[in-house]
């Protein structure tokens, strides 16, 4: 690509290409991007020095989405505070732009549970408030999303029943539409919902379809993660 002299499609691309290579089990540090292709410190400086706004929401969408992949939640929530302007740097990148209110989303309403509401309450809305429209207007794409988000915000509210079936619903949406990916976390978090609230056995059998799940994704870091923590 750098012989045919196509730099900037070269450079945006870094960030994806790390980003697999850190879910083959290829980089030393799962959720940062560092390793063959790309060191991130390094890139985010060019970024910087070039005045490219997008180019730094790139490498920031990446890093968190490996945060939540790998259950950092904390680190997630914190890498997109810093991406907040993401919509405004990727125009024209509706992927990005949805997954980016999904992934935070996600961690917001995990991290609302574990510390108290107060600090989260408004990034969840915001980011329910929107998914629920783009679902409306790209069912295919957004629905599980959604869905899993409605299954977290009904445990926080302590509504098992209506948890239950927004898992339920978001691992089959996801898996009927494709998204292997997703169908993985939603079926990890619905194992985790499981384990928290008594029933270790559905819970073992989610997981271990979760674990399935990363294994067709080729995924091999989270398969192996999953398996060392669960």
């Amino acid at each position: 690509m750098l012989d045919l002299n196509q730099n900037f499609i070269y450079t945006f691309n870094l960030p994806l290409r790390q980003f697999a290579l850190n879910l083959l089990g290829k980089s030393a540090d799962l959720v940062k991007l560092v390793g063959k292709v790309m060191d991130e410190g390094n890139l985010l400086y060019l970024a910087e020095e070039k005045g490219s706004s997008s180019l730094r929401s790139i490498v920031y969408f990446y890093r968190m989405v490996l945060e939540v992949f790998f259950g950092e939640y904390e680190r997630a929530a914190e890498t997109a505070e810093l991406n907040k302007n993401v919509d405004k740097d990727n125009m024209g990148r509706f992927s990005i732009v949805v997954n980016h209110c999904f992934y935070h989303g996600l961690s917001a309403l995990i991290l609302a549970r574990r510390q108290g509401r107060s600090k989260w309450e408004d990034t969840i809305s915001k980011a329910m408030t929107q998914m629920k429209k783009w679902t409306s207007a790209n069912l295919w794409n957004c629905e599980h999303k959604l869905a899993l988000m409605n299954a977290e915000y009904a445990y926080l509210e302590g509504d098992i029943n209506i948890a239950i079936q927004a898992y339920d619903c978001a691992i089959v949406s996801a898996a009927k539409h494709r998204f292997v990916h997703e169908e993985g976390l939603a079926l990890e978090r619905a194992g985790i919902f499981y384990l928290e609230t008594g029933d270790n056995a559905t819970a073992s059998r989610l997981i271990h379809r979760a674990h399935d799940c990363y294994v067709r994704w080729e995924a091999h870091s989270k398969a192996a993660h999953v398996k060392q923590h669960f």
